[in-house]
């Protein structure tokens, strides 16, 4: 599997909540960083997917997520995310980005999660308007 197919699957069954296709996708020693966490092994990285998202979907009226593969190497690929939540009279458009490494077999070996600028600040704000409490706080 080439590393911009991984890619895409990867993007696609995130956006979906395939949680069976994300595990799929990860190698088996993978490791996430996200925000000073390190999540280890596919069962944990999952979780922590599934549970944001979960969260998330508790928390708002809607959500869409959006992602795209912003450049591929041999063995890296940058992937944006969107994603548009709504509550009541309020909206947040958040924008981040994962790095994955991904190995010979086509599984992803690493991810990287990177928050551009403002926009935590941002999601902060937001649900605060919509007097939501962080997932962890």
């Amino acid at each position: 599997m080439t590393i911009r197919k991984t890619a895409q699957e990867f993007c696609s069954a995130l956006d979906a909540g395939d949680w069976e296709t994300v595990a799929s996708l990860l190698a088996p020693g993978c490791e996430y960083a996200c925000r000073g966490e390190l999540y280890e092994g596919v069962e944990t990285i999952v979780a922590s997917y599934r549970e944001i998202d979960e969260w998330v979907h508790r928390s708002f009226d809607s959500v869409r997520y959006e992602s795209r593969i912003e450049s591929c190497s041999e063995h890296e690929a940058l992937i944006s995310f969107r994603d548009v939540i709504e509550h009541g009279e309020h909206r947040l458009d958040f924008r981040c980005q994962q790095r994955i490494e991904v190995g010979n077999d086509g599984r992803i070996l690493r991810i990287l999660h990177i928050d551009l600028e403002g926009e935590p600040e941002k999601a902060a704000q937001f649900n605060w308007a919509c007097g939501v409490r962080k997932l962890k706080e």
